[in-house]
């Protein structure tokens, strides 16, 4: 019998949508009961809704679980990135690191509207 690679990133997306989906139900249940803010105590003192701290923390785990996944996804390698990594291996340097010099003229600066 084989084994199925494990699919950790597929994990970690079906965990944070299932995170998402179980905020989602607290928001809605929350809202039908008129989205209470207060509610009162055992003796009689006002208190913070229960939900409210159930919807905090299905924020904070939504938020935590989503990190992971936003770092996979960077974006670009930037050109000075690129060029540190491939430029000389490390086993080529003489006990430190290569200075990079770039040539020719330096990229335009364009501000975004």
């Amino acid at each position: 019998m084989s084994e199925q690679p494990i699919d950790f990133e597929g994990d970690a997306i079906r965990s944070y949508a299932a995170a998402c989906e179980r905020r989602q139900a607290i928001i809605d249940e929350w809202e039908q009961l008129g989205r209470p803010i207060v509610t009162e105590g055992s003796r009689k003192q006002v208190r913070p809704h229960p939900l409210l701290r159930m919807i905090a923390e299905a924020d904070q785990l939504c938020d935590r679980l989503r990190k992971p996944l936003r770092v996979r996804h960077r974006g670009p390698v930037s050109f000075l990135e690129q060029t540190a990594r491939t430029a000389v291996p490390a086993e080529r340097w003489d006990g430190e690191p290569p200075r990079v010099t770039l040539r020719g003229e330096p990229p335009r600066r364009t501000r975004l509207r």
